[in-house]
C-alpha cells in the first residue's frame, strides 16, 4: 500500500472516530487537524513527486522508444548494408572467374601465337634453304655452262688458229 493510499485510510478513520467519541476537547481538535493538515501536506507532497517520477517515466519512455527505434534503423541499414556487401562479393567472384576465364584465353592465344610464329619461321627458313639449295643448284649449273662454253670457245679458238 503506497503512502497516499496509507495517509487517506487515517484521515477517514479520523473523521469516523470523531462522531462516535462525542466532544473533544479544543486542544485535541486543534492536533487532529494539524495532524489533519501534515496529512494533506504530505499527501500533496508525495502526489507532486508521483507526478514527478511519472514525468520522468515518461520522458524515459519516450527517450526507450526514440532508442529503439535508431536501434532498428540501424539494424536495418545494417541488413542493407549486410546486403550490399553480399552483392558486392558475388560481384567480385564473378569478375575473378571472368578474369580467370581471360588468363585462360590469353595463354591458350599466346601459345597458338608462338605455335603460329613458329611454323612460320620453319616455313621461312625451309623456303631459304629451298632457295639456297636451287641459288647454288643454278650457279653450279651456270658455272658448268660457263666451263662448257669457255670450252668451246677455247676449242674454237685453236681449231682457228693455224
Amino acid at each position: 500500500m503506497n503512502a497516499s493510499a496509507r495517509l487517506t485510510i487515517q484521515g477517514l478513520a479520523i473523521a469516523l472516530v470523531l462522531p462516535l467519541t462525542g466532544c473533544i476537547s479544543n486542544g485535541k481538535y486543534q492536533d487532529m487537524v494539524t495532524q489533519r493538515n501534515s496529512v494533506v501536506t504530505e499527501r500533496d507532497r508525495i502526489a507532486g513527486e508521483r507526478a514527478e517520477l511519472e514525468s520522468e517515466v515518461d520522458n524515459l519512455r519516450a527517450q526507450l522508444l526514440a532508442m529503439t527505434q535508431e536501434r532498428d534503423a540501424a539494424f536495418q541499414q545494417r541488413g542493407t548494408l549486410l546486403s550490399q556487401r553480399e552483392a558486392l562479393l558475388k560481384q567480385r567472384e564473378d569478375l575473378l572467374g571472368q578474369r580467370d576465364q581471360i588468363v585462360v584465353e590469353r595463354d591458350t592465344l599466346a601459345a597458338a601465337k608462338v605455335a603460329e610464329r613458329d611454323q612460320l619461321l620453319k616455313q621461312q627458313y625451309e623456303q631459304r634453304e629451298q632457295l639456297m639449295k636451287e641459288k647454288w643448284a643454278l650457279r653450279d649449273k651456270l658455272l658448268k655452262e660457263k666451263y662448257a662454253l669457255e670450252g668451246e670457245v677455247t676449242r674454237l679458238r685453236q681449231s682457228r688458229r693455224p
